[in-house]
C-alpha cells in the first residue's frame, strides 16, 4: 500500500473520531503504527457493528462480544469477499450487511 492510500484510509477513520480536533492522537497513532489497510478497514467495520449492536441492546456489548459475533455471524468471511482498497469503509460495511 502506498503512503497516499494509507493517508486516505487514516483520514476516513478520523472523520468519525469524536475529538474532531486539528490534532488527533488516534489518527497519529494509526498513521504511524498501523500500516495494514485491510486490518484498519476491518477494525472500523467491526467498530460500526459493535456500535449498532450496542444500540440495539441498549448497552455496550464490548469488544470481545463484538469480535466473537463478527466471526460467528460470518461477517469476517463476508468482509473478505467485500474488501477492496478502492472502496470506502462505508461501502464495504454496506456490502457486508447486504451479503447477510
Amino acid at each position: 500500500m502506498n503512503k497516499n492510500n494509507h493517508k486516505i484510509i487514516v483520514d476516513e477513520l478520523a472523520d468519525t473520531c469524536p475529538c474532531q480536533d486539528q490534532y488527533c492522537s488516534l489518527k497519529e497513532f494509526v498513521f504511524h503504527m498501523a500500516r495494514d489497510p485491510r486490518l484498519l478497514v476491518q477494525m472500523k467495520c467491526m467498530e460500526k457493528f459493535k456500535y449498532e449492536e450496542s444500540n440495539k441492546k441498549k448497552y455496550d456489548i464490548g469488544w470481545k462480544k463484538a469480535c466473537e459475533d463478527w466471526v460467528e455471524l460470518g461477517f469476517a468471511e463476508k468482509f473478505a469477499k467485500a474488501y477492496d482498497e478502492k472502496k470506502s469503509i462505508n461501502q464495504i460495511y454496506k456490502e457486508i450487511l447486504e451479503l447477510n
